[in-house]
């Protein structure tokens, strides 16, 4: 069996180009696709130490106006209004702004490890930077809008058997006990 894959974060037609599955991430909007879900993508705020030693950690959701706030940009939804809530469930909007904006999430990963601002990433993504002590989490007793990871796919009457097991072993590795989860 071949594998061919193609990376970008952009969302693709996965129909018009032909492909056979796609791994999404966020939250979904409604489409002709048919979506397995994955595994949950809980996401938190991060910065490097040397960011958070010289302009303070934020203490409250408000407090993130007055810092640099590295944005995913994405033409297909504002990204630039982080939600968070409390432990009691209070929830807060703040509108983020700074100097970096990008569509690209690694280029937002290396710009947070180089101490230029906070960043929302999903664990996934930076949980050995946390691990390692490169990152720190930001306003830990927030959380942000959890979302999932899914496997979407063409909705056709036969879905190639190929492709149904790809997905279920995905969903197999990631849904009981994914690596970015910890011990």
């Amino acid at each position: 069996m071949n594998l061919d894959v193609s990376l970008t974060d952009q969302v693709v037609d996965l129909v018009g180009e032909g492909y056979d599955l796609g791994i999404r991430i966020g939250i979904l909007e409604d489409s002709s696709l048919v979506a397995r879900r994955l595994a949950d993508d809980e996401r938190v705020l991060c910065a490097s130490p040397s960011y958070l030693a010289h302009h303070g950690a934020p203490q409250r959701p408000s407090d993130l106006i007055d810092h640099q706030c590295l944005v995913l940009s994405s033409n297909r939804r504002r990204q630039d209004i982080w939600h968070l809530t409390d432990k009691q469930g209070q929830s807060e909007a703040v509108q983020v702004g700074g100097r970096i904006r990008s569509n690209q999430g690694e280029m937002l990963t290396e710009a947070v490890l180089g101490g230029l601002g906070i960043a929302q990433h999903s664990m996934w993504h930076i949980h050995q930077y946390l691990r390692s002590g490169q990152l720190s989490v930001v306003l830990p007793d927030y959380r942000l809008t959890e979302t999932g990871i899914y496997a979407v796919m063409p909705q056709r009457q036969l879905v190639p058997p190929r492709v149904r097991a790809f997905a279920a072993f995905l969903e197999e590795r990631l849904a009981e006990h994914p690596v970015w989860a910890g011990d």
